[in-house]
């Protein structure tokens, strides 16, 4: 009973830390966003740069970022971080009434970017140290379900207090969150320390390392492989969704928004009720099951042009999004609890970056891809994207069988 209790409270404060401060990013990004979209508005370019800065930080940063994580006590990375995190935010609210304004938004966003890719690894790292094996998927469903609730609620937040506060209140409101969210992290129990290490090696050295445990553990790069050709379907899919507002113009006035809103709500349920099943009886994590769960998204997807095929109603088509948006989290609860399981405690923080870095990779690549071929009158890439998903798990599955 007493370890059940560590690893809730350990669980809630992980939760609690990680959910905080994306509420400040939240809050953060949509003030910035909002003062380039007035004061900087003849300027789209500068929106774009502030955009993919973040991106192109993910793609450079995260090797390393890993390979240091796997070298460096986790939970002070993360109390480091986000102290410095909330720093930078407070530094950059100094700058705000200055002629150095967007300068300031975007070397803020860098260094936010910068430190995040060290923070996102040490979270999913210390998650070995300190939950127990049987507590994992538990955990990992109950901060699915809190992180899709607060992805509803964390724009809403940002709207608020913008149009109550202003710029000003929004830098200072995200150094606020960085700064507790580094308070809860220092409460965190370690359980399992990570075995002593025999001797300092280079960040080159442990990245080397960190890529030969992945080919050496065929299972994890088969899951970093289909993980890749998710992504890449799924860009396409998140490219078509704005435009899914001018294909149903005629029935509903803001069709994207209301898919978004279907997605999540699709997230939290499925995440509740996995959650309320992994607490009644132990349940068992299979690469098979985490299959399946993607076939269904991907037939959630193809899903949607088929239905308008036949129907033509706006309101069912919401239908494949809410099942989109279940299936998905139920994969992803089922995939990071079996990368959990699976990597030793040392190759935790490389395993993690490695995944990250090639998703943030196939992610432009995919929108680059579907951008030829989207064609906003139809849902041909809709179609396209989920039977390409399902393709991913065949492609896996015949992978398993030359294992």
């Amino acid at each position: 009973m007493r370890q059940k209790n560590v690893d809730l409270q350990n669980s809630n404060r992980i939760m609690l830390s990680s959910i905080t401060s994306r509420v400040g990013n939240a809050v953060f990004d949509y003030a910035n966003k909002m003062i380039l979209v007035s004061v900087f508005a003849s300027r789209p370019l500068l929106m774009s740069l502030y955009q993919s800065s973040e991106t192109m930080i993910g793609i450079v940063f995260n090797l390393f970022a890993g390979a240091f994580v796997d070298k460096v006590n986790r939970k002070k990375i993360l109390i480091v971080t986000d102290f410095l995190s909330g720093i930078t935010c407070l530094i950059g609210f100094l700058f705000l009434d200055t002629p150095y304004l967007y300068l300031a938004m975007l070397i803020g966003n860098i260094l936010l970017a910068i430190l995040s890719t060290y923070n996102s690894p040490s979270y999913n790292a210390m998650i070995k140290e300190s939950i127990t094996e049987d507590y994992i998927e538990t955990h990992f469903s109950r901060f699915t379900l809190a992180k899709e609730i607060f992805s509803i609620a964390s724009p809403s937040i940002g709207v608020l207090v913008w149009q109550l506060f202003g710029l000003k209140v929004s830098y200072l409101f995200n150094a606020a969150t960085f700064l507790f969210s580094a308070f809860i992290s220092s409460k965190i129990v370690i359980q399992l320390p990570p075995k002593e290490k025999k001797k300092k090696k280079s960040v080159f050295k442990q990245i080397t390392e960190g890529l030969q445990y992945m080919f050496k553990h065929k299972t994890i790069m088969y899951l970093l492989i289909i993980s890749a050709m998710v992504n890449f379907f799924l860009s396409g899919y998140n490219l078509s969704m704005p435009y899914l507002n001018n294909y149903f113009a005629k029935e509903m006035s803001n069709f994207f928004g209301a898919a978004l809103i279907a997605e999540s709500v699709g997230a939290i349920v499925f995440s509740a009720v996995n959650t309320k099943l992994s607490k009644e009886k132990k349940k068992e994590v299979s690469q098979n099951k985490m299959l399946l769960f993607l076939v269904l998204c991907g037939l959630s997807i193809a899903l949607l042009p088929l239905q308008d095929a036949v129907f033509k109603n706006a309101y069912l088509s919401l239908v494949p999004f809410a099942l989109m948006g279940g299936f998905l989290t139920m994969f992803n609860i089922q995939f990071f609890t079996i990368v959990q399981k699976s990597v030793d405690s040392e190759y935790v923080g490389r395993v993690y970056s490695v995944i990250f870095t090639i998703a943030i990779l196939f992610m432009p690549v995919g929108s680059i891809v579907f951008g030829f071929i989207l064609n906003p009158a139809n849902l041909l890439v809709m179609l396209i994207c989920g039977i390409g998903v399902i393709l991913s798990v065949v492609l896996y599955k015949l992978l398993m069988l030359g294992k």
